[in-house]
């Protein structure tokens, strides 16, 4: 008894951490996975089976995409290189980025939290980080509460995260005291390597990357937990050489041939495509956030009336976020909204500060207690959300019941799980014709789709290209779907159960081979 009371943080880390693992082996197992996963794994599957010239890895074209980071390029020659099947290999990544994410945070704790009780520190970080949260947080990427992770612990967001925590921790390490200055200077690019990665990888968690290294900055002591007086002349000398670790990945970004970076954030700017989908992130803010609002006004406490600089430094580094937030807003490039996510990072972060170095006193134990009640509350909610999707089966998702506008209006899973059959009879890279919906997964079971029902930056004529398929699929006759045919000279055709007679889709002469159905899909070879 006395060692599980000595021992209990450590414990309860130790239980969380295998806790995380097994419902993620059971999301590997069950595939609940939404949308977006499947364009990541498409990407993958693509540098998998081409790594050093890949195509596009959606639609049936020689164009490049703005997944193919140097996280996707690197994981697909490892997996090359290991003989390792591609969505084994896939499914491995995402429990790489699970324990990548927990040492990211452990991380993140000692740089700032600095406490001699890390366990503790870690335990009550990584709880924050999950659940402290409002009752409809977004479900994005770089949204690390509980019910987002669980799903996006495979995207380059996440990876990019972990690399930030990472490359501020070498930073740290590099402008520590003890260390010899020869040591020094060997480490000093790998910092601005890793930072290039994080760029390429995930550009908006670029951003993050450099509030980490804003707030070491002005640190001044990295070994305090009290910091009562900073040396602003020294602080703006150090931000000064830390800002060379961002403006040399910029530098250099030309350098990544995989797709052109600087023609990416041109077209991302014009594209409204991604801007417009992320408007969300400026609406109904506090319902996504009210639990941060108490956490926040410790935190102004603990700058202002404690006058601890660190508490300071901290929201130095929420304010310097806070506008690119409203930039996003007046520029009415909405993506730049998701660094709300990282603003919510850094207040988790400093609401752990907090708890761990002051004496909570009775005026004080009230706000806790309503803050814990508030983390309770998502935490009961995303804790059985996530179970559930853990544990729905296979058989479960195929006995999902369409609604009224068919099987395609109903969750991601449900036709996924539909769609596994494909991979058997689908060719690697083969075109494939189907709905729009239905090409939003298609890619990853094997083939290339015709139009991609997202904005594609490098395809002109993706507006074009789904037309066709809408007119194809729900408007043309007979001889104009001919000629459908004909443009593209797909190699099979997929069409989903809410169309039920394939005959009245494609002329009998066109088909090629075995008509197969499974699931209610009909999958048809082509002679073309």
């Amino acid at each position: 008894m006395i060692f599980f009371v000595k021992h209990k943080w450590k414990i309860a880390a130790l239980s969380i951490i295998v806790s995380l693992i097994v419902i993620q082996i059971l999301f590997i197992i069950n595939k609940p996975w939404v949308s977006d996963y499947w364009e990541h794994k498409a990407v993958f599957l693509e540098l998998y089976r081409v790594p050093s010239h890949p195509h596009h890895p959606i639609v049936g074209l020689k164009e490049p995409h703005a997944f193919y980071s140097p996280y996707f390029v690197t994981m697909a020659f490892l997996g090359r290189a290991l003989f390792v099947n591609p969505d084994e290999f896939f499914d491995i990544i995402v429990l790489f980025n699970l324990l990548f994410f927990i040492v990211a945070v452990f991380l993140l704790g000692q740089m700032v939290i600095q406490s001699g009780e890390k366990a503790k520190s870690f335990v009550l970080l990584l709880v924050s980080v999950f659940f402290l949260w409002g009752a409809k947080p977004p479900y994005y990427s770089s949204f690390y509460h509980f019910i987002s992770s669980s799903y996006t612990f495979v995207y380059p967001a996440t990876f990019a995260f972990c690399l930030s925590v990472f490359s501020a921790f070498l930073f740290w390490q590099i402008n520590r005291n003890e260390m010899r200055p020869l040591l020094r200077f060997i480490l000093l690019p790998i910092p601005v390597f890793i930072n290039w990665v994080i760029l390429l990888t995930h550009s908006l968690t670029f951003i993050f990357c450099c509030s980490l290294f804003l707030y070491l900055s002005l640190q001044e002591k990295a070994d305090s937990v009290e910091v009562k007086k900073i040396d602003l002349k020294r602080g703006v000398k150090k931000l000064i050489v830390a800002s060379l670790f961002f403006i040399l990945p910029l530098l250099f970004a030309k350098l990544w041939k995989y797709y052109p970076f600087w023609d990416l954030l041109v077209k991302g700017s014009i594209n409204g495509r991604f801007h417009s989908d992320s408007k969300v992130l400026y609406t109904n803010l506090f319902s996504g956030y009210y639990a941060l609002i108490l956490p926040l006004l410790f935190l102004l406490y603990d700058a202002f009336w404690n006058r601890d600089q660190k508490s300071r430094i901290i929201l130095i580094t929420v304010a310097m976020l806070l506008v690119v937030y409203c930039y996003g807003a007046l520029s009415k490039a909405y993506g730049y909204g998701r660094s709300i996510a990282f603003i919510a990072v850094w207040i988790q972060v400093g609401f752990v500060f907090f708890i761990m170095r002051i004496n909570y006193g009775k005026k004080l134990l009230g706000m806790f207690f309503i803050t814990g009640i508030m983390a309770s509350l998502f935490c009961f909610v995303s804790v059985k959300s996530v179970v559930k999707a853990a544990s729905t089966t296979h058989k479960e998702y195929l006995n999902l019941k369409s609604g009224r506008e068919g099987v395609l209006s109903m969750p991601a899973p449900g036709i996924t799980h539909r769609l596994f059959f494909a991979k058997r009879y689908v060719n690697d890279g083969a075109l494939v014709m189907t709905d729009l919906v239905t090409s939003r997964y298609a890619a990853a079971f094997g083939g290339k789709v015709i139009a991609n029902p997202y904005s594609e930056y490098w395809i002109n004529d993706n507006e074009k290209r789904m037309n066709d398929l809408n007119d194809f699929f729900f408007h043309s006759d007979s001889a104009n779907r001919i000629l459908i045919l004909k443009k593209y000279k797909p190699r099979y055709l997929l069409i989903n159960p809410d169309i039920n007679d394939f005959e009245r889709v494609v002329p009998k002469e066109l088909v090629g081979g075995t008509v197969i159905r499974e699931n209610g899909y009909t999958l048809i070879p082509l002679k073309f």
